[in-house]
């Protein structure tokens, strides 16, 4: 009798233990620092994403995440683009996110919608605001709906992100359906086979 009513004892203290250490687990902090490319190529933008990675596995619940993007003038698609998807996963396995950025990269990087982008589904008129990237040179990011039941929204988005890719790019006759169909097909694969609810 005195042992179990002393293994009774023992127990709160176990908890109290468990959460000292959450506790201090949850409380590291974590920089990662994203270094510029060496150059425009995609292997040097991979090169760089492959860093990031390599510290934002090393992150665990509850880290607070520094993201240092002083280092980084030029902003490449193939670097930013998978950099969103790694701040989505860290921010879902319950890490929080600060950001450093330098003037240059900061401006753009808010003028494209890092690092979440922007859902067609969450804003108003939204069909007006991305036709007006039809005269720039640059898209924001867009978390394009891929669930089933948004098929609306994602065929809507990608018809005027053909458009504006064309217009952009001055696509014209068999080009642009080559593009146009390479979206289509893209999106139609995330929907069938990746069972997620937003691709950007």
């Amino acid at each position: 009798m005195i042992i179990f009513e002393q293994r009774i004892k023992l127990i709160p203290n176990i908890f109290c233990l468990h959460r000292i250490l959450v506790f201090f687990q949850m409380s590291r902090t974590l920089n990662i620092i994203v270094s510029q490319p060496s150059n425009t190529g995609i292997g040097a933008s991979l090169s760089s994403l492959l860093e990031v990675i390599s510290l934002a596995n090393q992150a665990q619940m509850g880290d607070k995440i520094l993201m240092d993007l002083s280092h980084v003038s030029f902003v490449h698609p193939t670097l930013i683009l998978p950099l969103t998807l790694i701040i989505k996963e860290l921010e879902n396995k319950g890490c929080s996110l600060r950001f450093e950025y330098n003037e240059i990269s900061e401006s753009y990087l808010n003028t494209i919608a890092f690092p979440s982008g922007w859902n067609p589904k969450e804003i108003d008129h939204w069909q007006n605001i991305l036709a007006q990237y039809n005269t720039k040179t640059y898209i924001p990011i867009l978390a394009i709906p891929c669930a089933r039941a948004d098929g609306y929204f994602r065929n809507e988005t990608l018809t005027l992100l053909g458009n504006i890719i064309k217009k952009q790019m001055g696509l014209t006759g068999q080009l642009y359906t080559a593009v146009s169909y390479m979206l289509s097909e893209i999106f139609d694969n995330i929907v069938e086979h990746a069972s997620i609810e937003m691709a950007g």
